[in-house]
């Protein structure tokens, strides 16, 4: 079963953004009963962390599936595939998000000829080729922290959520 006290992070290649800077937080604080440990594909991250004392793990090894099918919550700033979608499930996902946006993104991008029309707004066999072939861009974080009152509208609306699932908790990399 999955367990509250298990938070994985993660990051598509590298250790950084907003996921880096909870975690830091996280592992750093003493009084923390929360197991967290730092998912990435890349060797060297991984060894390097370590080498400095911090949980981490390869996606693909024993003890970084162990943790990914434990673990309750996935800490993103990206998409779910940053950890691992098909082990994801049952899971919540908080995307921590990478940047403010100044221009629509995600589900909000209605036209032109962009990834995300294409993902979000196509209809019928294209729809189901996509759901199949990138199936993480299609899951919608349980949470999404964000700096303000308009940007908790601007990721309510960029994930189609409700805004009672945006908090307002800053950006654990400023603050």
């Amino acid at each position: 079963p999955r367990s509250k006290k298990i938070w994985v992070f993660g990051h598509p290649a590298k250790f950084e953004g907003n996921s880096k800077y909870f975690l830091l937080y996280v592992q750093n604080e003493k009084r923390s009963a929360v197991t967290s440990i730092w998912i990435s594909r890349n060797r060297k991250v991984v060894e390097e962390l370590q080498k400095n004392g911090y949980n981490a793990a390869l996606a693909g090894s024993l003890t970084g599936i162990w943790h990914i099918l434990r673990a309750k919550y996935f800490m993103i700033d990206t998409s779910v595939e940053a950890i691992h979608y098909r082990l994801s499930g049952a899971a919540q996902v908080i995307n921590l998000f990478h940047a403010l946006p100044i221009k629509k993104m995600e589900r909000d991008v209605e036209k032109g000829d962009s990834t995300e029309v294409t993902l979000f707004h196509s209809k019928g066999v294209v729809k189901f080729i996509m759901h199949f072939l990138v199936p993480w861009r299609f899951v919608k974080p349980a949470y999404v922290a964000s700096t303000s009152p308009l940007y908790t509208k601007v990721f309510s609306s960029m994930f189609r959520i409700p805004e009672t699932r945006v908090k307002e908790a800053g950006f654990p990399r400023n603050d």
